[in-house]
């Protein structure tokens, strides 16, 4: 039988005096100093923009605006600490997540303005809310480096939106009570997504090579757009915490703002790549809450605080579309039902969504009986989808593609050369 072990300071007395502490004295140790706020007042606005940019944070504004910026991340961050040490797994791996999340302003679309006039029998013009451009935020020059969400006909989009009371591209956290906000990447990809459409339309260049041109220009959009959401899924295989939530929640971002009525879209000769496109849009947005809630952030609280206005958006800009009788737009209801069974409350933004819900029978007292529709769309398996999509629509050897991109005089002649236009021959 083993002896009993002596105290290691019992055997040499040196030994007590240099071991360092143990974890949990290390950890006890070091639980003061994660909550303390740094003092930035002595940093040079050079050094105060830096450490902004290092965190992925906007960087403009004066010194006061930029130190405290830094001291809410800081607050954040150890916000985020404290609450994945007090609550488990789920929110300790979110915690880890959290700080990626990083949200701008975006002022309310004056669609949605004006739906609540409508119902409150206000009449409305948007031009009231616009004022003449200055020149001074026409377009940014092409050789600048471009702001998140900006973009021009090089790729970067106008600065501003035009209102007069303009809060676009602000930090989140300073207005806290603006419901419309996007992650930084998310600004940035919309912003992308609108361009990528607009120079996919014959009628802005002047020009008609066929009539399903504009059509297949909007698919071909979509197709990047899952060809990017399958790479940023596929990373996951090369890290030990899996896929990047907000990498693909951005993407998720991008298809809510880009997914409003196209009716050109379903008017196209190939009707079943479409319905098989919406199909597979559902399985991206289904696979992105399945890999939320997995890391915890899933819950009233998240740290992904636009989880119901982007949804919310994708709903409504959707309702009318064609392919609920087929299933290829179950995933709809059935998304909605997803985030309200875990807690995620829908308030106001898009304007009457509550009610629109209640018209579509979306409401808690169904949650308890999850239909076989949800939980087909929770099991939705990715890569065998995509896979499949694949090789069914590819065209040579990928999707997508530039096909119908008309973004330089080359690509004008080009596809004039393919089509020929009964405008321009």
């Amino acid at each position: 039988m083993a002896g009993q072990k002596r105290a290691l300071s019992q055997t040499d007395s040196n030994v007590a005096k240099s071991q360092p502490p143990s974890k949990r004295q290390s950890q006890q140790l070091a639980a003061g100093k994660e909550n303390a706020t740094h003092d930035y007042t002595g940093l040079k606005k050079l050094d105060l923009c830096t450490l902004l940019q290092q965190r992925n944070l906007p960087y403009s504004g004066n010194k006061d605006v930029l130190i405290r910026r830094l001291e809410d991340s800081d607050r954040d961050h150890s916000s985020a600490r404290n609450s994945g040490r007090a609550t488990g797994k789920g929110h300790a791996t979110a915690q880890t997540i959290a700080p990626e999340f990083n949200f701008l302003t975006l002022c309310r679309p004056w669609e949605d303005v004006e739906a609540e006039k409508q119902v409150n029998g206000l009449e409305y013009d948007p031009s009231e809310e616009y004022e003449e451009e200055d020149e001074a935020h026409s377009e940014v020059d092409e050789d600048e480096e471009a702001a998140p969400g900006d973009t021009s006909m090089a790729g970067q989009r106008k600065s501003i939106c035009g209102k007069k009371k303009c809060i676009c591209k602000l930090p989140a956290s300073e207005h806290p009570e603006h419901n419309w906000i996007l992650t930084t990447e998310g600004y940035r990809l919309v912003a992308r997504l609108q361009w990528e459409i607009e120079i996919r339309d014959q009628d802005k260049f002047g020009e008609h090579f066929f009539s399903d041109f504009n059509g297949y220009g909007f698919q071909e959009v979509m197709e990047n757009q899952l060809l990017s959401f399958d790479r940023e899924f596929s990373k996951g295989s090369t890290r030990e915490e899996g896929p990047s939530p907000a990498g693909l929640w951005s993407i998720i971002e991008g298809f809510a703002w880009a997914l409003n009525y196209q009716g050109f879209w379903f008017n196209i000769d190939y009707p079943d790549m479409v319905l098989a496109t919406l199909k597979l849009i559902g399985g991206a947005v289904f696979t992105t809450l399945n890999i939320l809630d997995k890391n915890g952030l899933l819950r009233p609280d998240t740290p992904v605080k636009n989880i119901a206005l982007v949804l919310g958006v994708l709903y409504d800009n959707t309702r009318d579309w064609p392919g609920d009788e087929e299933g290829e737009l179950e995933w709809r209801a059935a998304m909605i039902k997803e985030v309200l069974q875990h807690g995620i409350e829908f308030k106001g933004a898009p304007y009457g969504i509550e009610r629109l819900f209640e018209t579509d029978g979306l409401d808690r007292s169904q949650l308890d009986k999850p239909d076989s529709r949800w939980k087909k769309w929770k099991r939705f398996d990715w890569p065998k989808e995509f896979r499949s999509f694949f090789k069914r629509f590819r065209k040579g050897p990928t999707i997508g593609g530039r096909q119908f991109a008309l973004e330089s005089k080359a690509d004008l002649a080009r596809v004039r050369k393919t089509w020929g236009s009964i405008w321009n021959v």
